[in-house]
């Protein structure tokens, strides 16, 4: 299509049904509507005849039955687009990135831009012709993989326990329940986001009598606050451009706000009653942040950047509100602690190359209870009454292990497979709550028992589609980079695909240190693995 003149005197909004909503979770595999085949047989014979003005119009360049072929036939030695590389370099405060392709932003730069991503878009388009009907195959079986879940819930619920629910009405409202049975409405979330368009809830928080409602405007990274009564749309204050925010006490918020930069670098108190900030923390440089959490009994403030950290106290309800200082930052050393049995436990890397787990001391100092290890690397613990748990790495592999605090000896939770995920959570007393999954098995819940070393399954994901992921096989192998660093590289296929061998893909994603290692669960590879590809991340 070629737009030639554009009129804007009767501009009329798309309307805001949720067909046309656009949120961080809208994805084309949650739609109800899954590809119907059928639909298409015979389409063109019932298609309406174009008239000859908009014929006209679409035939500017070339006529309709020339551009139909060629957009559907496959072009053979179209020649791969490759974008030029001009000289540049960014000036940051410790350090100097180059940017070969930083042109691309260049205002000056975007006719030259634009030509390039057209050659882009046509190899791409030609690329995949030959694959439109596997992309809809595809689509259809990611729609049906998991059936949906008629089952009641057969939670436990106690007083204080909040679920999202639908009400009478069909809004989507946030309950709280009063014991084990009864529940209360204490937040309409359906009404909240019809009163703000074009924003979505990113978190919701219960305090008391209060709730807090954070919000965002088209995906940014800033959020607003709304401090609510729990059960009315009563605003008792609201905040802009938050980051993280935690309750000092019933009248007092702590916050830390967004900048123009999307950093956060002030804490603030705030009064709710007043609606006044006192500010209680400012970061000047430019490489850290300043993020809110809590414990059972503090609210903890981290200043960190990409390597590094700071950590202060608050003591919630505390008859003064004042921030102690528990570990400063150092050059290279980060910092992260949790509360057990009234008990702060930190896990930190220095003097420690794979990190070590450290108790602070009724008198204030800190004993190591656990040491580093040069082979293996600390990545969670959980601390029960009688055990300490470890998620560790060796060899890139995962390991979850345990021990009684008086005693030497680490044993290992056996899963029966080398190569899966998994995180940690305490249940109760001396039991754990484990999140499982590897690439030949569906998402999995496990209870432990550390005692008496009993691993139980208490949930398990069913697949709708005709898939065995069991008979898939995972290795692990290595690959020598240029600088002579090991690259670890997860291989998975299926032992018995429905057709031969169709290909290797290739998954990576580098962006912020993170990227998948090929150890969980996948409906997108595991509909490859049985179709006869290769997946190696």
């Amino acid at each position: 299509m070629f737009i030639t003149l554009i009129s804007k005197d009767s501009v009329h909004q798309i309307s805001d049904n949720k067909e046309w909503k656009h949120t961080r979770l809208t994805t084309l595999r949650n739609r109800e509507a899954s590809y119907n085949s059928k639909f298409w047989s015979n389409y063109e014979k019932t298609y309406p005849i174009l008239s000859e003005k908009i014929k006209h119009d679409l035939e500017i360049k070339s006529p309709l039955e020339k551009q139909f072929n060629e957009r559907f036939k496959q072009q053979e030695n179209l020649p791969i687009p490759t974008a030029k590389k001009n000289d540049f370099v960014f000036n940051y405060p410790l350090e100097k990135l180059t940017d070969n392709y930083q042109w691309f932003s260049d205002s000056t730069k975007q006719t030259a831009f634009y030509t390039y991503l057209e050659k882009e878009n046509q190899f791409a388009d030609n690329y995949i012709i030959s694959y439109k009907n596997y992309q809809k195959n595809y689509f259809n079986s990611l729609n049906n993989f998991y059936p949906k879940d008629t089952s009641e819930s057969k939670n436990n619920y106690k007083k204080g326990n909040l679920i999202i629910d639908e009400d009478s009405l069909g809004n989507s409202t946030l309950y709280e329940y009063q014991d084990s049975i009864s529940r209360t409405p204490i937040f309409n979330l359906t009404k909240f986001q019809d009163n703000r368009k074009n924003g979505y809830i990113t978190s919701i928080k219960s305090y008391h009598n209060s709730i807090g409602v954070t919000y965002t405007n088209n995906g940014g990274l800033s959020n607003n606050l709304i401090i609510q009564t729990k059960g009315t749309t009563t605003i008792l204050d609201s905040i802009y451009s938050v980051y993280s925010y935690e309750w000092f006490n019933d009248s007092i918020l702590l916050y830390t706000k967004s900048n123009t930069l999307k950093r956060s670098n002030k804490l603030f108190q705030r009064d709710l009653i007043h609606k006044k900030d006192s500010l209680l923390l400012f970061e000047s440089d430019l490489t850290f942040d300043i993020s809110l959490s809590k414990t059972k009994n503090y609210i903890v403030s981290k200043i960190e950047s990409k390597d590094e950290s700071e950590i202060y106290l608050i003591k919630k309800e505390a008859e003064n509100l004042s921030l102690q200082l528990l570990k400063e930052r150092q050059t290279g050393i980060t910092y992260a602690i949790k509360e057990y049995d009234n008990h702060i436990y930190m896990i930190t890397n220095k003097d420690a190359v794979n990190n070590k787990l450290l108790l602070l001391t009724d008198n204030n100092s800190w004993k190591e209870v656990i040491p580093h290890s040069k082979d293996v690397l600390i990545t969670d613990f959980i601390v029960t009454e009688n055990y300490f748990v470890l998620e560790t790495y060796k060899d890139s592999y995962l390991d979850i292990k345990y021990k009684r605090k008086n005693e030497s000896k680490w044993e290992e939770i056996d899963f029966k497979n080398k190569i899966f995920n998994a995180s940690i959570q305490l249940n109760k007393e001396d039991k754990i709550k484990i999140y499982y999954s590897n690439p030949r098995t569906t998402n999995l819940q496990f209870e432990f028992d550390l005692i008496n070393a009993v691993l139980t399954k208490t949930k398990t994901t069913k697949i709708k589609r005709g898939i065995n992921p069991q008979y898939s096989k995972t290795e692990r192998l290595w690959a020598k980079s240029k600088d002579g660093v090991k690259i670890p590289i997860t291989l998975t296929k299926s032992l018995s695909p429905k057709k031969k061998h169709k290909g290797l893909i290739l998954k990576a994603y580098g962006a912020y240190g993170n990227y998948p290692m090929g150890n969980t669960f996948s409906a997108e590879d595991a509909i490859l693995l049985n179709d006869g590809f290769t997946i190696a991340y």
